[in-house]
């Protein structure tokens, strides 16, 4: 197959504009240093852009690559750039191939997922028994994630008995799914990793699109516990092109969600907040808790912008438009306005919030926001000059630690804070040191934004 002139005399165009670009780079990112990242990420873009192009050209013509791939990555490594970081920034990343060496490197835990999966006992169970099975695994996250792990395995032991249908693999799509959830709330992500593998391979070989978008957000909470925000971004994109193939744009919303909280995470609010912004409107009248879980999102936003006006008015935003609060949902609130109050130096208001959200959590199983707001609370303490008073506290935040106990990293971190606190040794940089740790290391409810 040859190719028409009018294609060729792009191709010559493309090449030329690459090498144009490429010696504009070198020029430009010697003289803007402090901005060499963000210089670079445009670059991986503009270059991913026309090497795309050039590759989709067709043969056997494929001069345009062949002169322009080793010319640009001889002088991104003359720059001292990795190609593979700045071509990784366009191409995305092989979500498979990550997965599978992040299940490699725990392949103890991932032989043991397998051992466990084949002794496990049937259930004496429906179709329709499963897929509730898999929605109770999903409120045994916090609570009890060792015995939603035990219906998991019985539930994939006795689908394997049945007879494979669309419905079927529906099912053990969602068991694997809400298995992952489990197993990184107990912080075996390379357990989490598999799961999640032998989930999408399911969703792909039967077409199931829901259940693979579904999956692709599981995923990019599991990848932003890495630190690796970037790919778990892509994989919240991914999901969102799926929900749109499916019209689904609630589907699309919670996808923007994810988007934002790893935005948020990655430290760049403004941008969270768009994607806030969107997923509220794509969310539309549906989901009335979760819509209140992305307004949260927002005014903390606000709050690390110190847009305090912003973030005050949608907290009466949110008080005028949400009646009938869950417990949990009214501490969220209460906790915001404590955050609010610490901005604008109240500490006396914010004493009082906090500790009232953190009397609505203790009654509940949500462990992780308890202790965020234990070591909020004593910030505040610290900042109102009430030393003492936090010692006379102290002896009622060390019941917490029986509720993180299936979260090994999050106790830890909280023993440490706890000791600091009986010591007398605490202080502000190091109460926000330790909340930062737990608020964007810690294992969460897939979808769910911090303040659930």
């Amino acid at each position: 197959m040859v190719m028409d002139p009018e294609r060729a005399a792009e191709v010559e165009e493309l090449v030329e504009a690459v090498r144009d670009y490429l010696r504009e780079h070198r020029e430009v990112r010697a003289r803007a240093r402090g901005r060499r990242p963000e210089i670079d990420r445009a670059l991986g873009r503009k270059v991913g852009y026309c090497a795309t192009l050039l590759r989709e050209s067709p043969p056997p013509d494929q001069r345009g690559t062949k002169l322009v791939l080793p010319e640009m990555f001889a002088l991104l490594l003359e720059l001292g750039i990795d190609p593979r970081r700045v071509m990784s920034g366009f191409w995305g990343f092989d979500l498979e191939l990550y997965l599978l060496k992040l299940k490699e490197q725990g392949q103890r835990q991932v032989d043991w997922l397998k051992k466990r999966r084949g002794k496990a006992k049937p259930l004496k169970a429906s179709l329709e028994e499963l897929a509730a099975n898999a929605e109770e695994m999903e409120q045994l996250r916090l609570s009890n994630p060792r015995a939603g792990k035990k219906k998991g395995f019985a539930a994939l032991a006795t689908l394997d008995q049945l007879e494979e249908s669309e419905e079927r693999a529906r099912v053990e799509c969602e068991t694997w799914g809400a298995l992952a959830g489990l197993q990184r709330m107990t912080a075996t992500f390379s357990s989490g990793a598999a799961c999640l593998l032998y989930g999408l391979r399911v969703a792909r070989r039967w077409g199931l699109v829901e259940c693979e978008a579904k999956l692709l957000r599981r995923c990019c909470y599991l990848i932003g516990d890495q630190g690796d925000y970037e790919k778990a971004i892509k994989c919240a994109e991914r999901s969102a092109a799926l929900y749109a193939k499916e019209a689904d744009l609630a589907g699309i919303g919670r996808a923007m969600l994810d988007r934002g909280i790893m935005l948020d995470k990655m430290g760049d609010y403004k941008c969270a907040v768009e994607f806030y912004k969107k997923s509220l409107a794509m969310l539309g009248d549906e989901g009335g808790a979760l819509k209140l879980s992305v307004y949260q999102c927002i005014a903390i936003a606000y709050l690390q912008l110190d847009d305090r006006r912003r973030c005050h008015d949608l907290v009466e935003k949110m008080r005028g438009m949400f009646s009938n609060l869950e417990p949990e949902q009214e501490a969220a609130i209460l906790w915001l306005e404590g955050e609010l109050a610490l901005k604008e130096r109240d500490y006396s208001m914010a004493e009082d919030k906090l500790q009232e959200s953190r009397s609505i959590y203790v009654r509940g199983d949500n462990g992780l926001n308890e202790a965020l707001v234990c070591i909020r609370l004593a910030k505040a303490l610290l900042l109102g000059g009430k030393q003492g008073h936090l010692q006379e506290i102290a002896p009622q935040m060390l019941a917490l630690p029986s509720k993180l106990r299936h979260n090994k990293l999050v106790r830890a971190s909280f023993d440490e804070f706890l000791c600091l606190v009986v010591s007398g040794e605490l202080t502000v940089p190091l109460a926000d040191f330790v909340y930062e740790a737990l608020r964007r290391g810690a294992p969460r409810r897939a979808g769910a934004p911090r303040l659930l």
